[in-house]
């Protein structure tokens, strides 16, 4: 059972993250997720292109159609953005 579980709820982003032991660092069971609902497209690429730190996350040349898309930054953040 986590220690510390919750979520942030706004107009535009929620975020829910949980730690099972306090001081454990970035071990399996610690997670944070964000949903954000970007303006447009152009509004998602341009938030993508300043997050992908790492390369493991490419995405195929249509992604720009889709609703939802979801990667894993450089930080094990999971990010879901929406259009």
């Amino acid at each position: 059972m986590p220690v510390v579980c919750g979520s942030l709820v706004s107009e535009r982003i929620i975020i829910h993250g949980s730690d099972l032991v306090h001081n454990e660092g970035r071990k399996l069971g610690n997670y944070m997720s964000v949903f954000l609902q970007c303006k447009n497209a152009a509004d998602r690429k341009a938030l993508l292109e300043k997050l992908q730190f790492n390369k493991k996350n490419s995405f195929g040349n249509n992604y720009d159609d889709q609703k939802l898309v979801e990667f894993t930054d450089a930080f094990d953040v999971r990010w879901i953005l929406g259009v």
